[in-house]
């Protein structure tokens, strides 16, 4: 079932993954957007955007919004196998 609070946030239904996949689900995401710390840094320092810096200003949030994504997970595994003890 779905969740209306998650719906109306826009958040995706979450698959049950175990463990390892959610880990290296994050750890992914994280080598990723350290790899566009430097560009978002680029990006910002002259305190203007130009339309090919929007594009990738949209290509990181895509990135955050798989973490989050992944980050879900990770806490509803929690809940499920850890909260119960």
């Amino acid at each position: 079932t779905e969740c209306p609070v998650g719906i109306k946030r826009g958040m995706k239904v979450v698959k049950e993954k175990n463990l390892s996949q959610i880990v290296l689900e994050m750890l992914a995401t994280l080598q990723s957007l350290d790899e566009k710390k430097a560009r978002l840094i680029e990006m910002t320092v002259d305190g203007k955007i130009d339309d090919k810096e929007i594009r990738d200003f949209k290509i990181i949030q895509d990135q955050l919004k798989q973490m989050e994504e992944t980050i879900h997970s990770l806490q509803l595994w929690i809940e499920h196998y850890v909260d119960k003890n």
